[in-house]
């Protein structure tokens, strides 16, 4: 689970269409800025780094991919 408080994330075994990647309940998916990082994905919130997804492509990334807890 990504959270704003809590630092960054990294997120090394990410499949898409197997997996979601968990948001706490104060983000919401339209407030992320979904950016790539060499073949990595970085996930943002404003200019705080929320995460690094390892070896995919920010291409990839819809409102599907993520779940809210």
């Amino acid at each position: 689970m990504i959270e704003r408080s809590r630092g960054f994330a990294i997120i090394g075994d990410f499949r898409k269409g197997e997996d979601r990647i968990g948001l706490a309940d104060d983000l919401t998916f339209g407030a992320l800025t979904i950016v790539p990082r060499g073949n990595d994905t970085v996930i943002r919130l404003g200019s705080q780094r929320l995460a690094i997804v390892e070896n995919v492509s920010p291409t990839v990334f819809t409102f599907n991919d993520f779940v809210f807890v």
